[in-house]
């Protein structure tokens, strides 16, 4: 017999779609794992790829408002760069290294090391 009332009806759902998660807990787990472990996998691989992390990277540049005529001459700047450009500090890992830009006009200013790039040293040695 069909719940004509659609609180009802969503209440019913609700409870039959808990009720049946309940019962098959485990096999709820180990599905949700099994496609955790393959995404994991499949990122993993994907990013060994240098033309997919140059496009992540890119993308990200541009979601933050970073404004550039030539992404790929931009891209193999901060790629072959290997230390900071205020510190001088060696760049050890992909993470280490900031393309630092004008948060009001997009403008990019340098490639930092993490802690230039929090602590605006960058900013402060170019006005003096």
């Amino acid at each position: 017999m069909p719940i004509s009332d659609p609180v009802k009806r969503k209440e019913y759902h609700r409870f039959k779609s808990r009720e049946w998660y309940l019962n098959n807990l485990e096999k709820c787990k180990a599905k949700s794992k099994s496609r955790a472990d393959w995404n994991k996998e499949y990122l993993r691989e994907k990013r060994k790829n240098e033309d997919f992390y140059k496009k992540e990277m890119i993308d990200s540049w541009i979601r933050r408002g970073i404004i550039a005529d030539d992404w790929n001459e931009i891209y193999n700047i901060y790629s072959t760069e290997q230390n900071c450009w205020c510190c001088n500090k060696l760049f050890i890992t992909k993470k280490d290294k900031n393309l630092d830009h004008d948060h009001k006009t997009g403008e990019i200013r340098a490639i930092l090391c993490t802690s230039c790039n929090v602590a605006d040293r960058w900013i402060k040695l170019t006005e003096i």
